[in-house]
């Protein structure tokens, strides 16, 4: 079964709220001060990242794909949806509507563990600069696809979700490695949909410059920060002579942390 606190979105948001105060906060800091902020996260699942930003003045508005998850995000941040500083949007950042509400009012924007999932990596990055007041930052967390767990297997249901890698098989290899596992064809689409939109750290940082950012800070970890919540490893930043590595770097990097501004 996926591991548990998949199922639970009280532990997702736990978890999302901690690492953003220990890890993600403080990185976002290095090019923008994180007090009084507006900001908007782009696939913001339960909205734990927000938070953190909102007990320190700021405004929030969190967007997804997903009604349940903006359901809980609603619930969890009632207070500050009644105070006018928190907004939370079920529907595609792309919907004219919702994108209009959005456009020039933001400090930091956000996407952690998301933009792995997208087509069209450099439509959002282009997108987002939209969303951004002048001389506001963009923050990018994911796992390249190449690291051991890059296809997010942990989601499946069986104990082939344990094991590094496989997900590298090639397309119809890996889809009748899942089957014969038992893994629901649900389950299969979705992991399917990982393979097809998989990020490297060379393409993003190709897709950054094509897109006209300039990257603030950047830290690959070798250990990921939210591991410290979910297994309790130790983060550990990645070795400064394999980050400088391109391609092998993705097999030992398990998450990278991107700060971009847009170059005017």
């Amino acid at each position: 079964m996926p591991l548990a606190f998949h199922a639970s979105r009280a532990a997702k948001y736990e978890q999302q709220e901690q690492n953003a105060e220990t890890y993600i906060l403080p990185f976002i800091a290095r090019g923008i001060s994180v007090d009084d902020k507006s900001v908007l996260e782009i696939g913001c699942g339960e909205g734990g990242i927000i938070e953190p930003f909102l007990r320190r003045g700021g405004t929030g508005v969190g967007v997804d794909l997903s009604p349940e998850k903006i359901a809980y995000a609603e619930k969890a941040f009632a207070s500050y949806i009644e105070d006018g500083r928190a907004e939370f949007v079920a529907g595609d950042i792309y919907d004219d509507e919702i994108s209009g509400r959005l456009e020039g009012r933001f400090d930091v924007a956000i996407m952690k563990d998301t933009i792995e999932h997208v087509y069209g990596h450099a439509k959002i990055l282009a997108k987002i600069k939209d969303f951004l007041k002048p001389g506001g930052v963009l923050f990018v967390g994911f796992p390249p696809w190449r690291m051991p767990y890059g296809g997010h297997q942990q989601m499946t249901e069986s104990r082939v979700g344990k094991l590094p890698y496989y997900h590298l098989l090639p397309r119809p290899a890996y889809r009748r490695l899942l089957e014969m596992f038992g893994e629901s064809e649900r389950k299969i689409e979705g992991l399917m949909e990982v393979v097809d939109t998989h990020l490297s750290i060379n393409d993003f940082e190709r897709m950054v410059a094509e897109t006209g950012y300039r990257v603030v800070a950047k830290q690959h970890y070798l250990v990921n920060p939210i591991y410290r919540y979910k297994f309790g490893l130790k983060p550990r930043e990645q070795f400064g002579f394999v980050s400088a590595i391109p391609w092998f770097r993705d097999f030992l990097t398990t998450t990278c942390y991107y700060l971009l501004t847009p170059e005017r």
